[in-house]
């Protein structure tokens, strides 16, 4: 589809308005478990960890995957929600993103974030050589961090996608000592694996930003927020997206990140935009200036400094 002329610079001079860091916040303590893309020793995990300890929340409960997770906290099954969002080198997380862009609107809003450092390491069962291992499993976000070095060091082996880093080291403490999980440190400890290489990310720097969601119904416990995560229906020549630009461009706030999916309806298109603000606005300006435009807000916080 193709976003008129007007829409697509309001789109552009919104990303460069964008004028410094966000300024971090103190968290309200929160009462309830945290659910987390398990088995322990994943990164979700290490971050599931911070928050807890950040917010002071009852505990953690692992669960199997990133849909599991949503439609739990959704469905009010579990109080809260850790997601991967974004990674430093490998962008957005695909599974998550796709829950944004989803025909069904969320059941679930973010309220929060964490943000880890990521060391991935090549883990083998003791004993292990190189020259033993036949494939390498990870979850497909880790395998994309490490892309560069994998194809250097082990351009001939097979690779396989797996829920989840932790889940990946647990395969490898089950198997016969032909595979080699991309993982942590700490899940090398979890699961009593060699680190065969470690650091093998291709960005030393490398970084993952987890969200913190809970179900829709409930209040944003941020009154005051300095980003915020917005889903919009776009149709073909309509000024929508220019007009919520503009809107929230009048509360300090400027587009960030943009991302867009087909809505199912030919003519129209659906946005995920994340705005940032230094100084935020408050809560009820926020809604009154997206509820004419049909906009619905999804996540609505203070974001801590990005770097771990």
């Amino acid at each position: 589809m193709n976003i008129s002329s007007r829409v697509l610079w309001a789109v552009l001079g919104a990303l460069y308005l964008l004028g410094g860091p966000v300024a971090p916040a103190s968290e309200a303590t929160l009462h309830g478990d945290l659910a987390f893309l398990g088995p322990k020793g994943s990164y979700s995990d290490e971050a599931a960890g911070k928050y807890v300890s950040r917010a002071h929340l009852d505990g953690t409960t692992a669960l199997t995957t990133i849909t599991e997770i949503a439609q739990s906290v959704g469905e009010s099954r579990v109080q809260f929600g850790l997601l991967p969002f974004e990674n430093s080198i490998g962008g957005f997380v695909g599974e998550t993103h796709k829950l944004l862009l989803a025909p069904q609107a969320p059941g679930w809003r973010v309220i929060a974030d964490v943000t880890i450092p990521i060391s991935n390491n090549l883990l083998v069962k003791p004993g292990t050589k190189a020259s033993d291992l036949r494939k390498i499993v990870s979850h497909p976000e880790a395998l994309k961090e490490c892309a560069n070095w994998l194809k250097t060091n082990f351009p001939r082996l097979d690779q396989e996608n797996i829920s989840s880093t932790g889940a990946a080291a647990e395969a490898v403490a089950n198997g016969d000592g032909t595979i080699a999980a991309i993982a942590s440190s700490a899940a090398a400890r979890a699961y009593q694996l060699q680190v065969l290489f470690q650091n093998i990310q291709d960005d030393q720097h490398n970084a993952t930003n987890f969200i913190v969601i809970q179900a829709a119904a409930r209040d944003f416990p941020e009154q005051n927020p300095t980003r915020l995560i917005v889903r919009l229906d776009v149709k073909q020549g309509g000024n929508a997206l220019a007009r919520l630009v503009e809107d929230l461009k009048h509360l300090s706030f400027a587009l960030t990140s943009a991302d867009s999916g087909p809505t199912g309806t030919l003519g129209s298109r659906r946005f995920i935009l994340i705005f940032d603000s230094l100084n935020g606005a408050d809560f009820s300006q926020i809604q009154n200036a997206l509820r004419p435009i049909g906009a619905l807000l999804i996540g609505a916080y203070r974001p801590l400094d990005i770097t771990p």
